[in-house]
């Protein structure tokens, strides 16, 4: 079965997300940064556990993201988009797993 950028992207940066790191919110971010920050606020408002250094790692990895997962993460990055597509039960299941920062394929 074909996985879709959803399948593959998603998944990644949610495990090893942390609480939102004041920092990270106030500089300059790409799209795909952005849902670093979008899925560990909204984990945090799921009152889940995370450490910010998760966070930091996924911003740092997604600095230099091509410019189609850039636009990729633009259509699909929206705070009220991804709380639509997770409930905190799927973060929380995400979060259990543990791991680290997303890897790039």
């Amino acid at each position: 079965m074909a996985r879709t950028f959803f399948d593959q992207f998603i998944p990644r940066l949610v495990v090893g997300f942390g609480a939102v790191s004041l920092l990270s919110l106030a500089g300059c971010s790409n799209p795909c940064q952005q849902i670093c920050n979008e899925l560990a606020a909204y984990a945090t408002e799921c009152d889940l556990d995370v450490d910010t250094t998760g966070v930091d790692q996924c911003i740092d990895d997604y600095a230099s993201a091509g410019d189609a997962e850039l636009a990729q993460c633009a259509e699909w990055g929206d705070g009220e988009q991804l709380r639509e597509w997770w409930t905190c039960d799927d973060l929380a299941d995400r979060y259990q797993q543990g791991g680290g920062a997303p890897e790039t394929e």
